[in-house]
């Protein structure tokens, strides 16, 4: 088993961000941005482990969360700003199922195609410009 410790993870300017873990049932991470509120720190969880020996099947997913707050505007007489609002959330999932049967080449083949279908133009076209595939 893998201890829980940071991740560093690009962004698509591409910068480095240091998720921090937080907690670890479930295993949770935070990108720790200075000056920015708890409340609007992008997350990563790893949601609904689950080893089924009956099934023959492991089962767990991968959920990103980006909050982004509301935009301030202006101040006070006094200079002060209230905190921003969360205005949204961007949210990915990604649920594994994983029969126990199956070799550790053939997971490793499910996690490289599950991690590059994002960088493929058809999908990076949906996901940055909303254009759906035709």
């Amino acid at each position: 088993m893998a201890a829980i410790s940071n991740l560093l993870i690009n962004d698509g300017v591409p910068a480095a961000h240091t998720f921090s873990p937080y907690q670890s049932v479930p295993p949770a991470w935070a990108d720790t941005v200075a000056n920015l509120a708890a409340s609007l720190q992008a997350t990563i969880k790893i949601l609904g482990m689950k080893r089924d020996v009956k099934a023959g099947l492991m089962k767990f997913t991968i959920e990103v969360q980006i909050p982004v707050g509301e935009v301030i505007t202006g101040s006070n007489s006094s200079g002060y700003s209230a905190a921003p609002k969360q205005a949204f959330v961007l949210k990915s999932q990604t649920t594994f199922f994983l029969p126990l049967r199956s070799t550790s080449a053939q997971r490793k083949d499910l996690r490289s195609f599950t991690s590059n279908i994002v960088g493929n133009p058809v999908f990076t076209a949906l996901v940055d410009n909303l254009e759906i595939p035709y």
